[in-house]
């Protein structure tokens, strides 16, 4: 049931397509909410970038931290349906956005010329929004990219992320939960709203739990 979106079968059908592992790995399909949907879904095979892409870069002093950060960052993916989310348009009546019940993050690691220069800029300048964009078809609307800063003996991490999934109040919160998970604490977590309460409330004028 779909009361948020009118939707064919066959429309559904190329939705389900889309996700990996099929149907069962739909958990909702909503329209875009109210800020969302004044966004225009830019082509993903563009070669412009994306001025709606939040790019933040880390660094860690061993490999060992930096991949139990991206463990938690998995977690928190995987707490919030909005963070597993992908948006959908081709062929569709209004674009959608499509919750996948699992959803990896992605994650590529480069190398890096030692030789080129400052190794954070220059990984910020093989992703930089200004020339660069993500498959917004693609869940999570989350990116991470990897790099070994020869120099400073550190590990890079450039974040991209999409406005459509947040701003930047998000990732504070993002990254409040990542460090509850690094302290083991997240026991202590709120549980997540589904946000298609919120999506509910912005189209159809209901209260946040009446969805």
């Amino acid at each position: 049931m779909l009361p948020l979106v009118a939707l064919t079968e066959e429309e559904i059908e190329q939705i389900v397509r889309t996700v990996p592992g099929g149907a069962g790995n739909v958990q909702d399909i909503y329209p875009l909410g109210a800020s969302a949907g004044r966004y225009p879904v830019p082509p993903s095979d563009g070669g412009e970038g994306d001025p709606y892409l939040l790019a933040v870069q880390l660094s860690f002093d061993t490999r060992g931290r930096l991949d139990s950060y991206i463990q938690a960052m998995q977690a928190v993916v995987d707490r919030h349906d909005i963070l597993r989310t992908a948006v959908l348009w081709e062929g569709l009546p209004e674009p959608v956005q499509v919750v996948w019940r699992q959803a990896r993050l992605h994650v590529e690691e480069i190398e890096l010329d030692a030789e080129s220069g400052d190794a954070a800029e220059q990984l910020y300048a093989r992703f930089d929004p200004r020339q660069f964009r993500v498959d917004l078809r693609q869940a999570p609307l989350l990116r991470v990219y990897l790099a070994y800063d020869q120099q400073q003996e550190r590990w890079l991490m450039m974040q991209l992320s999409h406005h459509l999934v947040g701003d930047h109040s998000t990732l504070e919160l993002m990254q409040e939960e990542i460090q509850a998970h690094l302290l083991g604490r997240e026991a202590s977590l709120p549980t997540p709203l589904p946000f298609r309460n919120l999506v509910a409330q912005a189209r159809l004028g209901v209260k946040p739990g009446g969805a």
